[in-house]
């Protein structure tokens, strides 16, 4: 048995939004896909207002079969998206696509620390005894880079502090994608940055989630390492029905 429980990767946020933009596959390859534009009159345009980096394309393979990439940057004055793999086989000519949620792949931290907070109900019976109705628990997770966080990761955290975001997935450690939990922002605690000293990067930052859903245990039990990919499918599969 591993000397840890759920893995040891590193953690992934999945930014769960609207769908931000669709059209056709122009051309699609391993490491780039050509688009039409539907909503943005460019690319630039998506890129301004939403940002590029880690938004997830969606599309069907030559077998109609769903395919699915990370989008990492664009050509300028192109509708060109530069992205890290297909899942299944590169997306068809022709097909439809469309851009939704943003995978943010995050460094360790310097600590994870995750917390289960009971949802018990406590009273008190006629005769002085005491009884406890067990309703659940919530998840609460603090992601620690307060000492380091380079610019370009905390500049991905954009996607997550907006108010139009329907809600995160988190994954705590990527190697493991079956122990993911629905979260968003603690709205509790505020984000909070500085720049270290000679401009080497940001401290100070402290991601703080709370679960959006009662879930009937507490998962500290050990569990094999999953094969699925994590973008946003099939979560919470390990932990039975939620309440």
């Amino acid at each position: 048995m591993s000397n840890v429980i759920h893995g040891t990767g590193k953690p992934r946020l999945v930014v769960i939004t609207d769908i931000l933009e669709q059209g056709e596959i122009v051309s699609a390859g391993s490491s780039t896909v050509e688009v039409t534009l539907t909503n943005f009159p460019s690319v630039q345009a998506l890129a301004d207002i939403h940002g590029v980096a880690g938004i997830i394309i969606f599309s069907l393979n030559n077998d109609n079969e769903e395919t699915i990439a990370v989008v990492t940057g664009y050509l300028e004055s192109t509708t060109i998206f530069t992205i890290k793999y297909w899942t299944n086989g590169a997306a068809k000519v022709g097909a439809n696509y469309y851009l939704k949620d943003y995978a943010i792949d995050l460094p360790y931290c310097q600590r994870l620390t995750e917390i289960w907070m009971p949802d018990y109900r406590l009273s008190k019976r006629f005769n002085g005894k005491l009884k406890i109705k067990k309703k659940g628990f919530y998840y609460r997770a603090t992601l620690d880079y307060s000492q380091y966080l380079s610019a370009e990761v905390l500049s991905k955290l954009r996607n997550l502090y907006r108010i139009d975001r329907k809600g995160i997935l988190f994954y705590p450690r990527v190697d493991n994608n079956d122990v993911n939990y629905y979260v968003d922002i603690d709205p509790n605690e505020s984000l909070e940055f500085y720049q270290l000293q000679h401009a080497q990067g940001h401290g100070g930052v402290i991601i703080s989630l709370i679960g959006l859903e009662r879930v009937p245990e507490a998962s500290i039990y050990n569990l094999e390492t999953s094969t699925t990919l994590g973008y946003g499918y099939m979560y919470g599969t390990k932990y039975g029905e939620r309440l």
